[in-house]
């Protein structure tokens, strides 16, 4: 099989691709020679789905770049690391594409036309599908990537989520309301809302919580709002977070997972997320903190990334760096979304809305091209 290798490095995009010869001939997969970041990809061109002939697949998958000369033994670790890819590489920040060696007529495949996938090998990664009617004898079969997928948002493997079954949730839950159940000695007040917990806990997994239990903390004294037999010593009462985002810190505490309620309603899903990381951000909950981190790139899209931004994002260095590079690199699309439409038609009501746009203006245009005006 005769193929030649195209690389590319930019600071905005790292991209790779083949060019391969006889493609209407060829009968059987095309495994490309592996390209290599922090990561191990692997480009197979399948000619023909498994099925419908009319139509080739395009499979990048992915494993750790590091040698495993002993692979039967560490195959549960190198699956871990390999699981871990995932959350590096959300669909948004790959493009798949494919080109005729001879013209300039290229086609690409984004988020909308690509699908996680897993081999059963330990490879994880992503799968397009297009007509073969598109497919020409000599063609560049390529992917695009997106730097600051490959190392700035660094996921540890505790944000993989641990599958912890709802009913366990639940009945943490009910367990969490009840200061009787669970020797709690800590009584969270919000929102005239009550939530029972053991400073244990606290201290072990928060260390805003641990100075505060270790130092000149006043105990509860109040029997007449709990029974002069319960445990209760601190009554920390919290007014600038609503319910749910306390209740989600506190499951957090217990579970290292993530609870939040994704059947709300879109709006009350991502008031929730950006409170909780407000929160975390607030407590010095760095764990925390990191998994919510992780939670708001993954859903980072084109159509949201401006409301992220003009909204939220801003008020975080690390997030709002992130997402103004997504921006920078998926402008055409997202200055059409109807997100960024929405906060350029109420932009009074983002007070930030020059500074940003002038920052994503210069990213885009860098101050070197206006040299000339001084």
């Amino acid at each position: 099989m005769n193929f030649q290798n195209h690389f590319q490095n930019h600071q905005n995009l790292h991209s790779f691709g083949f060019a391969l010869n006889n493609v209407l001939h060829i009968k059987q997969p095309v495994n490309f020679p592996p390209y290599l970041t922090s990561i191990e990809w692997h480009l197979t061109f399948h000619p023909y789905d498994d099925n419908d002939k009319n139509v080739f697949v395009l499979n990048l998958l992915a494993k750790s770049g590091s040698n495993d000369s002993n692979e039967n033994n560490e195959n549960n670790e190198n699956n871990e690391n390999n699981e871990n890819i995932l959350f590096c590489y959300d669909i948004s920040s790959i493009v798949m594409y494919t080109k005729s060696l001879y013209s300039n007529e290229i086609l690409r495949f984004g988020a909308k036309n690509i699908k996680i996938i897993e081999d059963g090998r330990g490879y994880r990664g992503y799968s397009m599908k297009a007509p073969r009617k598109t497919l020409v004898d000599n063609m560049i079969f390529g992917v695009n990537l997106y730097p600051f997928h490959l190392g700035a948002t660094n996921i540890e493997r505790s944000i993989r989520s641990k599958n912890v079954p709802k009913n366990l949730i639940s009945d943490l839950i009910n367990e969490l309301k009840n200061p009787n159940q669970n020797q709690a000695d800590v009584m969270f007040i919000i929102q005239g809302k009550r939530l029972y917990v053991k400073s244990s806990i606290l201290i072990l997994k928060s260390d805003h919580f641990k100075l505060m239990f270790n130092g000149n903390w006043k105990e509860t004294k109040d029997q007449e709002e709990e029974d002069k037999e319960s445990n209760i010593k601190y009554v920390i009462e919290i007014t600038d977070f609503n319910y749910d985002t306390v209740l989600s810190m506190i499951l957090f505490f217990y579970t290292e997972e993530l609870v939040i309620n994704e059947k709300e309603s879109f709006i009350k899903y991502f008031n929730n997320l950006w409170n909780l990381f407000r929160l975390s951000d607030k407590y010095l909950l760095d764990d925390l903190k990191r998994v919510v981190k992780y939670h708001i790139f993954d859903r980072l899209n084109i159509n949201n990334a401006a409301e992220m931004l003009f909204k939220y994002a801003w008020k975080w260095t690390d997030l709002k760096e992130h997402i103004i590079r997504f921006i920078v690199e998926n402008i055409q699309y997202v200055r059409n979304s109807k997100g960024y439409k929405d906060i350029l038609a109420n932009y009074s009501d983002n007070p930030n809305f020059l500074k940003l746009n002038t920052e994503i203006f210069l990213r885009l245009y860098p101050e070197e091209s206006f040299d000339f005006i001084n």
